[in-house]
């Protein structure tokens, strides 16, 4: 393992700046040392050390324990909600990511690892158009290379092209930047553009091998399988049980997040706050908020509640 920023995933060769899935880039020390965020209780700060030493030696469930034991001992701290998800992400536990993410988001941690890690686990559930509105919304504070890949994957591929040739075009033109802007052609059907971008930085054998990763990927709907195979993670549906409190944007026994007929009904039980939360920006109190695209495989399903039921997402 390593403590670079950049995870290499080793089955599309396509890089992402963000903290998660068996790579710890910060020290507890280090998350815990911006003015403006909550300092965790000691026995948080151990549970943290403990999820961010077993997320480095690929240690998925453990990870998972001691963030949760973490949150647990300090609810309102959003840099420990943000390595929940990581956690989550790590373990391709994708709705329990996001509900994670999404409450780290919620208290104030919006720095590009947590939005890419939310992006990521709306584009494996399905829901592409959440996940394009988030990158949007944040699309300066992102790294080009990410952005365009995670557009990319949410089915944007001719605005990723866009973005990653440019940046290429740059003193950006970096090994991931181009590897991405591969697998972007690719998702956009230019095989034989992805092989050439490919190929200025892989050996032929590796080319075909990353091509036929590529082509999985590249499956009309297939996000889940996008997602998963560029993490190097394998999905788990992690129902407890329980209908879930409603969503942003829903109403209460509705459906959600853009649902449309035959979808599962709706399990969810999320780590969360207990009453009323501030409006974020550009909703009124008591709206709507984030705007979710069209449905993909089944509901939500994710772990813990904490306190009483949480109220509408934006």
């Amino acid at each position: 393992m390593t403590s670079s920023i950049f995870i290499r995933l080793a089955t599309t060769g396509a890089l992402f700046a963000l903290t998660t899935v068996g790579c710890s880039t910060v020290s507890p020390g280090q998350l815990n040392a911006a003015s403006d965020a909550p300092r965790p209780a000691k026995s948080a700060v151990k549970a943290q050390a403990k999820a961010l030493k077993a997320l480095d030696n690929g240690q998925h469930d453990e990870a998972i324990g001691y963030a949760e034991a973490a949150v647990l001992t300090d609810p309102g701290n959003p840099q420990l909600r943000a390595l929940l998800g990581q956690a989550y992400l790590s373990a391709g536990r994708f709705s329990s990511a996001s509900a994670s993410f999404d409450e780290a988001m919620l208290l104030g941690n919006r720095n590009a690892r947590a939005v890419i890690g939310l992006a990521l686990a709306d584009i494996a559930q399905g829901q592409v158009g959440a996940a394009r509105q988030l990158l949007d919304a944040h699309q300066t504070d992102l790294p080009v290379a990410d952005y365009g890949l995670a557009m990319a994957l949410a089915g944007d591929t001719k605005r990723a092209v866009y973005v990653l040739t440019n940046a290429i075009r740059s003193d950006m033109a970096t090994v991931k930047t181009r590897q991405n802007l591969a697998l972007a052609y690719a998702l956009d059907g230019r095989w034989r553009e992805a092989r050439i971008m490919a190929a200025q930085d892989l050996a032929p054998e590796e080319v075909d091998t990353r091509i036929a990763s590529w082509a999985q990927m590249a499956r009309p709907g297939a996000y889940e399988t996008r997602v998963a195979s560029l993490l190097g993670v394998v999905p788990v549906s992690d129902h407890l049980g329980g209908v879930r409190p409603p969503r942003r944007g829903e109403h209460a026994g509705g459906g959600g997040r853009g649902r449309g007929p035959g979808a599962r009904e709706w399990c969810h039980a999320a780590l969360h706050l207990g009453g009323e939360r501030p409006p974020r920006g550009g909703e009124r109190a008591g709206g709507g908020g984030r705007e979710r695209g069209p449905g993909g495989e089944g509901g939500y399903h994710t772990a813990h509640h904490l306190g009483a039921a949480r109220p509408p997402r934006r």
